[in-house]
């Protein structure tokens, strides 16, 4: 009953059951006592009253009973109202705290976020006491230094006092300077002059020493005549002591013709008694020179048609469209079974044909990687002259390009390439040839161009291709003259001989990448293409005596002329886009310390103006070929460690600008295969063999 009246404390349905409960027992009490009555009234008087009498007691104890039940539901239900209350009265306290709860998580929020502020602000107050104290510093460094400052202008101020004195001082010790110069000039000419003697009298001594045999025939001769005539033995014997002391000492003294030039001029006092007998031997052999020139004028060797332009049978070529002729040259290269990438091929077409702005075109590479064939062939097919030039080790003037006057047999003594000089030159600037042949072109090779220093044997020329007029402004004869090499006949009472180079003549150069060669200065990278040819992955022998057919016909110049581009004929977008990569290369370069000027940015859009590209090719070609023939080769002996994001701005250009994924991961490996040994960048080429 407990657990009931629990139950309707707690819920109202439960106390309507209960209600509803009461009323069926007590209906059923009422049916029981009916039934009661009934049945005591069956019942005899005196037993009905005695069992009524117990019957209404045992009621009266359960309707007592039940009124207390009943009191104690409607006091729990009375109790049940009053925790209802409390529990409304609960939840409005519940509400309100947890807005109170909201609000108050609020305020904390603001006060973590004071602290984060305070905690910064006391950072910044530590951090600007730091920097008050460094100021602090620096201003007694200042004051310090001012007042060094302050000694030093006074210093100055009595240095000033003896300048003036100083000034004249300098004067005279400049004048004495330019005396000495002069002197030096003097000299100079001087041991250039000797320097043509003793090259003279070392061709005079390799000609007796050809001639050697002959002497000693005639010694051999003489002997016989020594037993002959006995009477003039001892005299002849003497003269044979002579001869052979002559052929001796010409053994003994050849090595040391080829010393510098000032241990020959020591050696040219020993040299000078003989003089006299050489002229006389000189004068004996001039009639049987092998060329058949007399020696009548000085300049008759300079005259005579060089061997690389000889007599043409028939006309120029028929007129050809580039791409048509470039076609000849790729398919003379493969019926030689000469393995070059189209690229490679277009690349050096396009380098010489450049020659205004860029002069002279570098083909560099470990021995063996067909960098002489490439020349070669393509003059071939091209319809070319070509005159390959040996670089001597021993070279250091231009003498050793062009040639030199001897002083004994009074004639100077032209180089085949002086000699195409004069031929070749359409203004007839020497007027020694007979025939110009100014519609003709020629592409001289120097092989192995770096076994000497370039800049003693190729210097000058380099800077007289440099002042050559641009070939729209060659007719200017003031502009042209500034170009001419002189030729150096000291004495001579005619007009100077001038050589012009003109543009119908190309250079270029091989070059061994080896520990003994030279490398290349800034001078000859800023006005040359250097194409770097890689180790080949596959070796292929060319084909030797191949019949491939060559046509003798010779390229016209004028034709030539029509293939090349001024940079305006660039369109508005590739110009554009040519630009904005030159412009980032002048950060990048500068950021190597290795910065370029106006030269390398007008060649760079002359060589991409004049590529010839295929239908819908871009410019990207060109551009990543001009970096890798103008800006790795100025990067040589950089520190890959100091300059590895440099290097790394760099090859993200050539492949998210240039797109040439080849190239840039050849450019990576280069770089990490160099930076675990040398430390230092040096390119190595690349091979599209497979492009």
């Amino acid at each position: 009953m407990t657990g009931l009246s629990a139950a309707v404390a707690n819920q109202p349905l439960l106390m309507v059951l209960s209600i509803v409960l009461m009323s069926l027992l007590i209906l059923l009490m009422g049916v029981v006592t009916w039934n009661f009555d009934l049945r005591r009234s069956r019942l005899p008087q005196a037993t009905a009253w005695e069992d009524l009498s117990q019957r209404l007691v045992s009621l009266g104890g359960q309707i007592a009973d039940k009124n207390a039940e009943l009191q104690e539901i409607m006091q729990r239900i009375h109790e049940r109202d009053r925790v209802a209350a409390e529990v409304a009265a609960l939840k409005d306290l519940l509400d309100t705290l947890r807005m109170e709860i909201e609000s108050l998580a609020e305020g904390a929020r603001q006060v973590e976020e004071m602290k984060v502020k305070a905690a910064e602000a006391a950072e910044a107050y530590s951090r600007e006491t730091g920097r008050l104290e460094q100021v602090q510093a620096e201003l007694a460094e200042l004051e310090r230094h001012k007042i060094e400052l302050e000694q030093q202008i006074e210093r100055l101020r009595r240095d000033a006092e003896s300048l003036p004195k100083a000034r004249e001082e300098l004067k005279d010790e400049i004048a004495q300077l330019q005396q000495e110069k002069s002197k030096l000039e003097d000299e100079l000419l001087t041991l250039r002059a000797e320097r043509g003697l003793l090259l003279a009298a070392r061709e005079d001594m390799a000609t007796l020493m050809s001639r050697s045999a002959q002497v000693q025939q005639e010694l051999e001769a003489l002997q016989r005549e020594l037993e002959q005539l006995p009477t003039s033995h001892l005299e002849l014997k003497q003269e044979i002591e002579q001869l052979q002391a002559v052929k001796f000492g010409i053994r003994e003294e050849l090595p040391a013709l080829r010393r510098e030039v000032t241990t020959a001029r020591d050696e040219l006092s020993d040299m000078a008694a003989r003089k006299a007998a050489l002229e006389v031997e000189i004068e004996r052999l001039r009639g049987e020179a092998p060329d058949g020139t007399s020696g009548e004028d000085e300049l008759d060797d300079l005259r005579r048609r060089p061997l690389c332009l000889p007599a043409v049978a028939g006309s120029a070529r028929p007129t050809q469209q580039e791409r048509d002729a470039l076609g000849d040259v790729i398919q003379h290269l493969k019926d030689l079974n000469l393995k070059y990438n189209d690229r490679t091929i277009r690349a050096f077409h396009t380098s010489l044909k450049i020659n205004d702005i860029s002069q002279v075109t570098v083909l560099a590479g470990v021995s063996g990687t067909g960098k002489s064939l490439l020349p070669r062939r393509y003059a071939e097919a091209m319809g070319l002259h070509f005159l390959q030039i040996a670089v001597e080790p021993r070279w250091d003037s231009p003498q050793d390009l062009l040639g030199f006057y001897n002083y004994v047999e009074k004639r100077y003594r032209g180089t085949e390439l002086a000699r195409a000089l004069v031929h070749l030159d359409p203004f007839r600037t020497s007027g020694l040839a007979q025939e110009p042949l100014g519609d003709h072109m020629l592409l001289v090779l120097l092989d192995e161009m770096n076994l000497a220093r370039v800049e003693y044997y190729f210097s000058e020329f380099l800077s007289r291709l440099e002042v050559r007029p641009r070939f729209t402004d060659v007719m200017n004869e003031a502009r042209r003259r500034d170009a001419c090499m002189p030729v150096d006949i000291r004495g001579r009472k005619q007009r100077a001989v001038e050589l012009f180079p003109s543009h119908n003549i190309l250079f270029a150069g091989t070059m061994n990448d080896d520990e003994s060669t030279q490398a290349l200065s800034d001078k000859v990278l800023d006005r040359g293409n250097v194409m770097q040819f890689a180790a080949p992955a596959e070796f292929v022998k060319p084909t030797e005596g191949s019949n491939a057919p060559i046509n003798s016909h010779h390229r016209s110049f004028g034709e030539w002329r029509k293939w090349i581009r001024p940079v305006e004929s660039l369109v508005a977008g590739e110009r554009d886009k040519a630009q904005s990569v030159i412009g980032k290369l002048v950060l990048i370069m500068e950021s190597f310390g290795r910065p370029f000027g106006h030269r390398l940015n007008e060649a760079i859009l002359t060589y991409v103006t004049n590529y010839p590209r295929q239908h819908n090719e871009l410019v990207d070609d060109p551009l990543a070929d001009q970096i890798e023939f103008r800006i790795l080769p100025k990067l040589r002996g950089v520190t890959i460690e100091e300059h590895q994001g440099d290097f790394e701005h760099l090859i993200r250009m050539i492949r998210e600008d240039l797109r040439d994924d080849t190239f840039a991961e050849r450019l990576e490996h280069v770089i990490g295969w160099q930076r675990n040994r040398s430390g230092q960048f040096n390119w190595r080429g690349l091979d599209r063999s497979q492009g």
